[in-house]
């Protein structure tokens, strides 16, 4: 499911609604290691700034932080 039909599914009038959702994608890509893997070989590959494009979503920023955090980890 991508974040934009995930957007469709959760509310995002708020910050909070916004951090559920960031939370909700976090979650599924932690808990597929092979897609986890992907998007850290696509940020390897492409760089930030493409995968924000790739992904082209309002908030990608936020979601960054933690695909980030996932990098520095390995």
């Amino acid at each position: 499911m991508s974040l934009e039909q995930l957007s469709q599914t959760y509310p995002t009038s708020t910050s909070r609604e916004k951090m559920t959702l960031v939370t909700e994608v976090v979650d599924r890509i932690e808990t597929n290691p092979k897609l986890k893997d992907r998007v850290i070989n696509a940020l390897k590959a492409g760089g930030t700034e493409a995968f924000k494009e790739a992904i082209d979503h309002p908030l990608v920023n936020i979601l960054m932080a933690s695909i980030e955090g996932w990098q520095e980890a390995e």
